[in-house]
C-alpha cells in the first residue's frame, strides 16, 4: 500500500515541470494522521475523531492587541480561532483544551476581557 502511495506522489509531481509544486504524503503514526490544520485520529471503536493540528514548529504569535491595526483586525485574530475550534474539533473534552490554548497564547498577546473571562495572564506569556 505504501509503496503505491509513494509511486502516485512520485507521478503527481511530475506534472508540474517547473518544480514549484511538490506532492507530499503522510503516514498514519500512533492512529493519527494529519490534514492541513487538523489531526485525524482513529479511535478504538472505529470512529475517527478530528482536534487541531500545530505544526512542532507552530508558535502562537499573534497579531498584538496593542498594535496600531484597526479593531476589526484585531478581534479578526481570534474569532477565527474559536469557530476553528467550534467547527472542527469533534470531542467536549478535546474543545475544552482547545479553547485554553486558545486563551493561553491570546493573553500573551493582551487580548482584552471581551474575549476573555477576567483572570491572570499565564506566566508563559513573553
Amino acid at each position: 500500500m505504501a509503496s503505491t502511495v509513494i509511486k502516485a506522489s512520485l507521478n503527481c509531481n511530475t506534472i508540474d515541470t517547473t518544480g514549484s509544486i511538490q506532492f507530499t504524503y503522510e503516514e498514519e503514526v500512533n492512529g493519527a494522521m494529519p490534514f492541513l490544520d487538523t489531526l485525524m485520529k482513529n479511535e478504538q471503536d472505529g470512529s475517527i475523531t478530528f482536534t487541531v493540528y500545530r505544526k512542532p514548529t507552530h508558535t502562537d504569535q499573534y497579531l498584538h492587541f496593542k498594535s496600531h491595526h484597526p479593531l476589526h483586525q484585531k478581534l479578526g485574530v481570534v474569532r477565527p480561532l474559536l469557530d476553528r475550534c467550534k467547527t472542527v474539533v469533534t470531542k467536549d473534552e478535546d474543545k475544552i483544551a482547545e479553547v485554553q490554548h486558545i486563551e493561553k497564547s491570546t493573553w500573551c498577546m493582551w487580548v482584552p476581557s471581551i474575549v476573555h473571562q477576567e483572570g491572570q495572564r499565564p506566566d508563559e506569556c513573553h
